[in-house]
């Protein structure tokens, strides 16, 4: 029953100062060698991460960018907050480079799905997608405009068809990240409560999200 409600959900529808100069001449006997500022190391992403990490965004932002037509039987002021909620968290875990090793984190997490997926995406004759972010994109197909769904071939097979034509696999796994990490917490969860519960989402198989959806990709 709860994989249904996931895949119902998609089917509703249908991210230095100079030097003094003035030196005397006994300083000048004795120099002492500048003192040189090591900054700390920073945390680098590689390009691997980097991939992980722009497709896990696209995958959230894609969602939570419909998640108004998703829940057309929510309550709109729910939903609105909801999608406020998960911006504010956005905003605060992507788009400040200090939480560079919160990010890495969240790649960590979500390893394991996103290899699952790029094995997938392998498996498709000619290697269809060249890379697992474009894959991630078109599986959205009935979230793109008029103009991209006519542009681009839908077959809800490539992406793990679920009992109708419509919803895939991949778009119900992001749906259960947002729902469980930001629709079922409590609404005065702050950003790094929502980082805790998201993360633990995306790394645990025997989680709400995995459950009803990658672990029920068959084919």
């Amino acid at each position: 029953m709860k994989k249904n409600i996931l895949i119902l959900c998609i089917t509703l529808f249908l991210y230095g100062c100079n030097a003094n100069k003035h030196t005397n001449e006994h300083t000048n006997k004795h120099q002492v060698p500048p003192i040189v500022l090591v900054k700390p190391s920073v945390s680098i992403m590689s390009t691997e991460e980097k991939n992980k990490l722009n497709a896990l965004i696209y995958g959230l932002n894609m969602t939570i960018k419909r998640y108004d037509n998703i829940y057309k039987a929510k309550d709109t002021q729910t939903v609105a907050n909801d999608i406020k909620r998960y911006n504010k968290f956005h905003n605060w875990i992507f788009n400040d480079p200090a939480q560079i090793q919160k990010q890495k984190e969240l790649i960590d997490a979500f390893s394991y799905a996103y290899d699952f997926i790029d094995d997938k995406r392998k498996k498709l004759a000619s290697h269809k997608y060249k890379s697992t972010e474009q894959y991630i994109k078109d599986s959205f197909h009935f979230f793109h405009n008029e103009e991209y769904r006519k542009s681009h071939t839908y077959d809800p097979s490539w992406y793990g068809r679920t009992k109708n034509d419509f919803a895939n696999y991949i778009n119900v796994y992001f749906l259960g990240i947002i729902m469980q990490s930001i629709s079922r917490t409590n609404e005065h969860a702050t950003s790094e409560e929502i980082f805790q519960v998201m993360k633990e989402e995306l790394q645990n198989k025997e989680s709400y999200t995995y459950q009803n959806s990658l672990a029920l990709w068959k084919d």
